[in-house]
């Protein structure tokens, strides 16, 4: 069981790159700009953990507890990241992380996912291609054993 974070990552990756291969396409589409906003985001990612890669080709996962908190899991796993997630406008949601960097990215529905925009640019950042509900990995397991390795050294 040691060794299911990588096992995941690696899936993570090899679906990823194949989705990377489908979505800059449909990325491209417009934000909507009608008055209504057409997903609640809050609602769409309350206990949920999602699963991305990043334009860059790194995989990461990340649950969104109903609290605001969030956990994020990089690459293979060993660089987890505590932070808070807040949806307040229509398709943004901001992350803040308490060991640095915060942004506010746009969403975007694409081909029966989602894509991160940069709130600068509009370019693409991330492509989420899986939502599971609640912390299905046990990132916040993970990152309880991790905060009290760390008091223990």
């Amino acid at each position: 069981m040691r060794h299911f974070p990588q096992t995941l990552a690696s899936l993570t990756l090899l679906i990823g790159l194949i989705l990377g291969l489908t979505l800059p396409a449909a990325a491209r589409e417009s934000v909507p700009q009608s008055g209504a906003c057409p997903a609640d985001l809050t609602d769409l990612l309350s206990d949920v953990t999602i699963y991305g890669t990043a334009t860059w080709g790194e995989n990461w996962a990340e649950y969104h507890h109903p609290d605001g908190t969030t956990i994020l899991a990089s690459g293979d796993f060993s660089d987890l990241k505590r932070g808070t997630w807040s949806s307040a406008a229509c398709l943004e949601v901001c992350y803040e992380y308490t060991d640095g960097g915060g942004w506010c990215p746009t969403w975007q529905e694409a081909d029966g996912g989602w894509v991160n925009l940069d709130p600068n640019t509009g370019e693409v950042i991330h492509y989420i291609y899986l939502f599971q509900s609640g912390d299905i990995l046990n990132l916040t397991q993970m990152m309880e054993r991790r905060d009290a390795l760390a008091h223990r050294i």
